[in-house]
């Protein structure tokens, strides 16, 4: 598989980390 075929899938799965750091800074903050 070539780079520019796999970019789509590193930007999701890119795109779903950022969302659970998020998820997980803000729950990390209401805890305290």
């Amino acid at each position: 598989m070539s780079v520019s075929a796999a970019k789509p899938y590193v930007q999701k799965a890119y795109d779903e980390i950022k969302v659970i750091v998020n998820d997980a800074n803000r729950q990390i903050r209401n805890f305290n």
